[in-house]
């Protein structure tokens, strides 16, 4: 949400009973007669406009067939950092000035030359930002804004010639007009594939002209710098925003024909999570961002607060035990070491069962959370041996738990004790030794492995399935031709020789990354390192894994997790208490094997 200094402006209270808001709203003076009509002002001179601001209720009492719900526009932007060097621009908002950003006020201004008019709903205007009362309750109904909104304006920012967008309206054209009428019998895979061909045989060149038996080019630079150059894209509001609403359209510059109106927003919000960039200017945005596209029951349990009192480990802990509860130990897989992206003090001070939703790239490497069937979970994995979450759940202490005392029980056992462990895999695919640590790696990996034969039978031969995690794409290896897998491994390891038709180091190691993309495009070594059991069990653990922690498997969890007991237990009598370190594999415990040996769930504490 964006978020701009406190503002003089005069706020009139909204109504919170019929979920009241404001809307700015765009109005243009009249022509004059045709007789005496100026000429047209250029694009660079500042239009003339005028903006107010009334109010309107979501939830009138009432409903009225008589007087409808007023229509409106949501603007989604990035406020932006003000300049130190400039004063601020200021838009003149019921006859008073208010001072924004460059980034609004160039929004608005855009809107203003298109002679757009109607009502818009603009957070940093429409929300009292010094009113954190207001704040409060007005966040809660950004969902039901953007859902009620006809359309959703998406202002990228200002841009020199509009080439971007215009390149991006091009290349539709180009596909319907070349190949989707063209091929209207040819599948998905053979379109885009004739599409790419088709796109290549234009000439492109720097400034987007034509070029060698070309007249059409695309300026495919300004593209990039269009989708990674620019703030929007990691806003975690527009996630809310675009995903829920009607319509979206997407602006960039002041070119009125440089304009998207169809975005497959889903493929955004996927980029957008993944990337794990997202930004928010309030640590706690990064919850309440999201807070739309969650149910309504789990919503009411999550406060919004943006009092100082209120801070993001707070949030963060509320969360955690709405997802605890929700969805079980798997959402324990999201707890893991990330870099520091907020204070030392305040990080330090979150429980480890919490999850930390701004660290970035937050997708576990090990398990996760499963919303397919409960058979399509157990198929990648069964630590718990067919226990059900929802049939343990009663017997966890999760839901009365208070951040002063954040001490979560939960059902499981104490399956292995880490006897051993080997190096964190650190090596980066760009680097010059990338391929040597690889093999160095996998080769200090078999020989923990070797080490441990005569305990578990034939381990030996299953240590391809360690670096990942027994896992494929999307199932068990074995479920996925494992043959390919075992192929990579041996590549690496070098079991497996380039061909000796190959000419030069470079051509024997582009056959090595080729040969082993299929096994290093799955495994989950990054930040990890090997483990062995004192069951002489290999696995991979996360990179602070260390000897003598425990492993266990709790009720409902489809991997284990690797714990370390704290020293200040109370007496012999209180349940083991434990910090979590974090998912794990472990060779033989993927399908229930520590339940199989005959040991039954127990209390586990968590701090």
């Amino acid at each position: 949400m964006s978020t701009p200094n406190p503002q003089p402006y005069p706020y009139l209270p909204l109504d919170p009973s019929t979920h009241e808001i404001r809307l700015l709203t765009l109005s243009y003076p009249p022509n004059p007669p045709p007789s005496t009509n100026p000429p047209t002002p250029p694009p660079s001179s500042a239009p003339t406009y005028t903006l107010t601001l009334t109010h309107a209720a979501l939830s009138p009492s009432p409903p009225s067939t008589t007087h409808p719900p007023v229509k409106f526009t949501a603007l989604s932007y990035v406020w932006g950092l003000p300049t130190t060097t400039t004063a601020l621009p200021h838009l003149t908002i019921n006859t008073l000035p208010v001072p924004v950003t460059p980034n609004l006020h160039s929004a608005i201004t855009r809107l203003a030359r298109q002679r757009w008019a109607g009502h818009l709903w603009v957070d940093a205007l429409c929300i009292n930002q010094a009113d954190t009362a207001e704040k409060n309750t007005q966040v809660p109904l950004m969902s039901r804004i953007y859902g009620a909104a006809e359309g959703v304006l998406v202002w990228l920012g200002p841009e020199g010639d509009g080439a971007a967008l215009r390149v991006v309206r091009d290349l539709g054209g180009l596909f319907r007009e070349q190949v989707r009428e063209r091929l209207g019998g040819v599948g998905d895979a053979g379109r885009v594939e004739a599409f790419v061909r088709t796109v290549r045989g234009f000439a492109v060149t720097e400034g987007g002209g034509g070029g060698d038996g070309g007249t059409v080019g695309f300026h495919f630079e300004a593209v990039w710098r269009l989708f990674r150059g620019r703030v929007w894209w990691r806003r975690v509001w527009i996630i809310q925003e675009v995903v829920l609403a009607r319509k979206a359209v997407v602006m960039c510059g002041a070119d009125p024909e440089a304009g998207v109106t169809s975005v497959d927003w889903e493929d955004v919000s996927e980029c957008t999570s993944d990337d794990g960039a997202i930004q928010a200017t309030d640590p706690r945005d990064r919850i309440y961002g999201l807070l739309g596209m969650v149910r309504e029951k789990d919503r009411r349990r999550i406060p919004i607060d943006y009092s100082p009192a209120m801070t993001i480990n707070k949030v963060l802990f509320a969360v955690g035990k709405v997802l605890l509860e929700n969805h079980g130990p798997d959402i324990l897989c999201f707890c893991q070491k990330t870099p520091q992206v907020m204070p030392v003090n305040v990080k330090d001070k979150l429980p480890s069962w919490v999850p930390d939703w701004t660290a970035p790239r937050m997708m576990p490497q090990i398990g996760g959370v499963s919303f397919g069937t409960e058979s399509e979970a157990q198929s990648r994995g069964d630590a718990s041996g067919g226990a059900r979450w929802r049939d343990w759940a009663p017997k966890s202490r999760v839901g009365h738990l208070v951040y002063e005392n954040p001490v979560v029980s939960l059902p499981g056992v104490i399956v292995g004790r880490v006897q051993k462990v080997g190096r964190v895999f650190k090596a980066a695919p760009g680097s010059p030794a990338y391929l040597n640590e690889c093999h160095d790696w996998l080769l200090e990996v078999d020989q923990m492995v070797k080490e441990c034969a005569s305990v578990v039978r034939d381990v030996d031969k299953e240590t391809w399935r360690v670096p990942i995690a027994d896992m494929g794409l999307v199932k068990r290896a074995d479920a996925e031709d494992p043959n390919r897998f075992i192929h990579g491994f041996n590549v690496l390891t070098g079991r497996e020789s380039p061909p000796l038709d190959l000419d030069g180091e470079a051509a024997k190691q582009d056959w090595m990354m080729s040969e082993s993309w299929d096994y290093r495009r799955v495994w989950k070594v990054y930040n990890r390192r090997a483990l062995i059991d004192d069951s002489g069990r290999p696995g991979l653990g996360p990179e602070n894994t260390a000897v003598s922690d425990e492993i266990a498997v709790l009720a409902g969890a489809h991997v284990p997790f690797v714990l370390r007991g704290e020293l200040s237990q109370i007496n012999a009598s209180t349940p083991p208490r434990y910090q979590l370190v974090g998912p794990t594999y472990v060779f033989g415990l993927a399908d229930g094997g520590g339940i199989k040996e005959g040991k039954a769930f127990g209390e586990i504490e968590l701090r």
